[in-house]
C-alpha cells in the first residue's frame, strides 16, 4: 500500500508536469486542483471504508498537492514563490504556512503517523525560512529546532503516541545532524571530532529513548566522519569533504577499519538489556 499509494502520488505529479506544459497559469492551477481532488477524494474514500492506511499514503499525496495548488494560484497572480530560505517573501511563506497547515489538518483527520514526516518539515520550513536568509545562521536555526523537535518527540513517548513520535525523532535527528555538518563542513580537525563525539550522542539516545532512528543517523554520522579523514589523508577532495596534503594509499582502510570496530563496540553496548526485575 505505502509503495503503490505513493506510487501513484508521482504519477500524478507526473502528469502534472506534463499537462502544465500545455497550458497557462490559469490551465495549471485548473490542473492542480483536479489533481487534489482526485488524491483527496481516493484519501477520503477508503477512510470511510475501514482502510486507514491506504487513505494516509493517498492523504501524504494530497497534501502535496494542496501544497502545488496554493503555489500554482500564487504564479496564476504572478507571485513568486521559488527559492526558498533566500530573504522575507511574504508568498513564499504563505505557501509553506499552506503546507504546514495540510500537513497538520491531514494528521488530524486520517491520523497516519507517516503525515508527521511532513508536519515536521513544513514546520522546519516556515521557521527556518523566516528567521533566517541561508548559511550559517539557517544552519544554527535548524540545530535549534532540533532540539526542540527531540522534546516533542520525547513528550509523545511520554503519552504512549510513538507511532506519532517517530517521524518526529527522524526529523529532530536529521535536522541536529544537518545543521552540524553545515558549520563543519570547512573546520578542522577538532570541528569533525566534535561532529564524531555528536554521532556517539546519537548512540546514546537510542539506547535512553529506545529509537532506532538515532541509532542510524549516529552510525551514519560516524561514516560520514570516516570519510572525511579518509579522503583527507589519501589526497581526495569529493562533495563537501577537504582534501589535505597527504597521499597515503592506507588512510582509507586504515580509517574505515576503525570506524566499523567503534561501531560494533557501540553496537553491543546498546543491544545489551537491563536485567529483568
Amino acid at each position: 500500500m505505502y509503495a503503490g499509494g505513493l506510487a501513484f502520488s508521482l504519477s500524478a505529479a507526473g502528469w502534472f508536469d506534463y499537462l502544465s506544459s500545455k497550458t497557462g497559469s490559469a490551465g495549471d492551477l485548473a490542473w492542480a486542483i483536479l489533481i487534489l481532488l482526485v488524491l483527496a477524494g481516493v484519501a477520503e474514500a477508503f477512510a470511510r471504508t475501514g482502510h486507514r492506511v491506504t487513505a494516509g499514503v493517498f492523504a501524504f499525496g494530497a497534501v502535496l498537492a494542496a501544497v502545488a495548488t496554493v503555489a500554482q494560484l500564487f504564479d496564476w497572480f504572478d507571485w513568486n514563490t521559488d527559492h526558498a530560505i533566500r530573504g522575507f517573501d511574504v508568498p513564499r511563506l504563505l505557501v509553506e504556512l499552506a503546507w504546514l497547515a495540510a500537513a497538520a489538518a491531514a494528521l488530524r483527520r486520517y491520523r497516519f503517523p507517516l503525515l508527521g514526516a511532513q508536519l515536521v518539515g513544513a514546520t522546519w520550513l516556515f521557521v527556518a525560512d523566516l528567521v533566517s536568509g541561508g548559511g550559517t545562521w539557517t544552519a544554527a536555526v535548524t540545530i535549534v529546532l532540533g532540539f526542540c523537535a527531540l522534546a516533542v518527540a520525547a513528550a509523545l513517548d511520554a503519552m504512549g503516541s510513538r507511532a506519532y513520535a517517530f517521524w518526529v525523532h527522524v526529523g529532530a535527528g536529521l535536522m541536529i545532524g544537518a545543521g552540524a555538518l553545515w558549520c563543519v563542513r570547512h573546520g578542522g580537525t577538532l570541528s569533525w571530532l566534535l561532529i564524531l563525539v555528536a554521532a556517539v550522542g546519537y548512540i546514546w539516545i537510542a539506547r535512553v529513548l529506545g529509537r532506532s532512528s538515532w541509532a542510524v543517523l549516529g552510525t551514519l554520522g560516524i561514516f560520514i566522519v570516516a570519510t572525511h579523514f579518509a579522503l583527507r589523508w589519501s589526497h581526495v577532495s569529493v562533495f563537501f569533504f577537504d582534501n589535505g596534503r597527504g597521499g597515503h594509499a592506507w588512510a582509507a582502510p586504515l580509517v574505515y577499519s576503525a570506524a566499523a570496530a567503534l561501531v560494533v563496540a557501540l553496537g553491543l553496548w546498546v543491544s545489551r538489556r537491563p536485567a529483568a526485575d
